[in-house]
């Protein structure tokens, strides 16, 4: 689909009011659709379900999950988020952290194959411990180690109590 149809995607979620779900993961998306579906994912209150997966990124600067963090802080429909295989690193992770403490609908949150670290996974356990609306996080395929995994349980085991899928870890 590329970078043509992603920005036609986005040009279509500003005004449609039906949509529940779309999936456009593993679609060649690049820098510019994802920051256009991410701003206008903003002010859309209708898309329940998003799958932006795989995107051809050329930047190791996280510009699109910068935006998507800051989407997830304002947008209040969105249930489920799936940004698997974004070469996200620890800063994106950090930002997540730093913008889940204030969405309590995002249920559905999946992080699978990126590279985030123990110091990404640190943060986001800090978040699991003030029982966000989550009840889904899937950190499978990171590079958490033994710390990352150690912060995890102690925020499950101790804190959480709205996790209800076990994090994946692999």
């Amino acid at each position: 689909m590329g970078n043509k149809g992603g920005m036609a995607f986005a040009q279509a979620l500003q005004i449609n009011t039906t949509l529940e779900s779309l999936d456009i993961g593993d679609a060649d998306l690049t820098i510019e659709c994802l920051i256009a579906l991410a701003t206008v994912l903003r002010e859309n209150r209708t898309l329940k379900a998003l799958n932006v997966n795989r995107p051809l990124l050329w930047t190791v600067q996280e510009e699109p999950t910068d935006h998507f963090t800051r989407m997830i802080k304002v947008n209040k429909g969105l249930r489920e988020l799936h940004m698997q295989k974004y070469n996200m690193r620890d800063f994106g992770a950090c930002r997540f952290a730093e913008n889940l403490v204030y969405n309590f609908t995002l249920t559905y949150l999946n992080l699978d194959g990126n590279r985030i670290t123990r110091d990404g996974t640190k943060e986001l356990a800090k978040v699991l411990k003030l029982n966000t609306g989550l009840s889904v996080l899937d950190l499978g395929y990171n590079r958490l180690e033994d710390d990352g995994a150690i912060y995890l349980a102690e925020a499950l085991g101790t804190y959480n109590t709205t996790l209800t899928w076990s994090v994946e870890i692999v």
